[in-house]
């Protein structure tokens, strides 16, 4: 696949901006209720520029995200913003010179114990187009405090590799990294792929997800902590444009669900990135649907607890 398809998928207009034991579940597969009306995050958070590849972090108060808006040191940086107790978004903060450069970086994802970021970038010296790269801090909260970024490495292919998510990522056991990636040997033009951690702390080579992959382009997936829910965007047959997906599974062992759009959320423009609050009740994604600040915003919807669940 062009590189130039990747790249509008992801932000439209500018280029080329994963079974193991799972921890307790909050909440138990199929006990939700419908999605809500998706809501912009509003002006204090997006802009006229391109503004996506959302990720939220457990306590739902801290949200990462790329931008190409003015002031930053490249075309897409990573900034974080923080949610207060009325529910405002503070003015997001651009995470600096640690983490961004003159080229892109994007697709943030941030580890449970709050100490490792992952994210996308095509700085010189990776191994292909885009690569999945790790920072570490050394105190969790601390967004100016990112150090020690590192290429992933044999999980990378010369093709653009993106959009990690990673189940079990507490640092202990057996990890396994998703991503999407448009490497040759998949399905399609985009696929979804997994890489799981060993005893030495790195990811092993890659392998395709089949379940989840198809002919056309299958990408930027974030699983819910609990191994039991996989959302991602697709363009595949039944699509209007590329729209929100999800697979499911009883438990973190199983294969992955034949995937279904998540009801309520897409538009007739693009949806993609979508990012799951560990309490699995609210959906936070990307979207250049009418109506929105910039090129591309990010929205939000929530779901509750099914009556009679617990």
């Amino acid at each position: 696949m062009k590189r130039e398809k990747v790249a509008v998928a992801l932000v439209l207009v500018l280029v080329a901006i994963a079974a193991v034991p799972a921890v307790r579940s909050a909440r138990a597969l199929g006990s939700f209720g419908a999605w809500s009306a998706p809501r912009n995050l509003g002006a204090g958070v997006n802009t006229l520029a391109i503004d996506g590849c959302p990720f939220i972090v457990k306590g739902d108060d801290t949200l990462y995200f790329a931008s190409n808006r003015a002031g930053g040191l490249g075309g897409l940086d990573l900034y974080v913003t923080y949610k207060a107790d009325d529910g405002s978004w503070s003015a997001p903060l651009n995470l600096g010179g640690s983490i961004n450069t003159p080229g892109n970086e994007f697709c943030p994802m941030v580890s449970t114990d709050g100490h490792s970021l992952y994210f996308v970038s095509n700085r010189p010296g990776g191994v292909g187009g885009d690569d999945l790269y790790v920072a570490h801090r050394q105190q969790a909260g601390d967004d100016t405090g990112w150090e020690d970024v590192t290429n992933l490495g044999v999980v990378n292919s010369p093709a653009n590799d993106f959009t990690p998510t990673i189940l079990g990522d507490d640092g202990t056991g057996h990890a396994v990294l998703y991503f999407s990636s448009n490497r040759p040997g998949g399905v399609g033009g985009v696929d979804i792929y997994q890489s799981q951690r060993g005893d030495d702390g790195t990811f092993g080579a890659a392998t395709l997800v089949p379940e989840l992959s198809t002919a056309k382009d299958d990408e930027r997936p974030n699983v819910r902590h609990d191994g039991k829910e996989l959302f991602f965007d697709s363009n595949r047959d039944g699509s209007a444009g590329y729209d929100l997906w999800v697979s499911t599974r009883d438990d973190a062992t199983r294969p992955w669900s034949a995937p279904t759009q998540v009801p309520g959320v897409n538009s007739n423009g693009v949806e993609g990135r979508p990012t799951i609050s560990w309490d699995g009740a609210t959906l936070y994604f990307m979207s250049n649907r009418a109506g929105g600040f910039g090129t591309q915003d990010i929205y939000v919807s929530t779901r509750e607890m099914a009556r009679g669940s617990s």
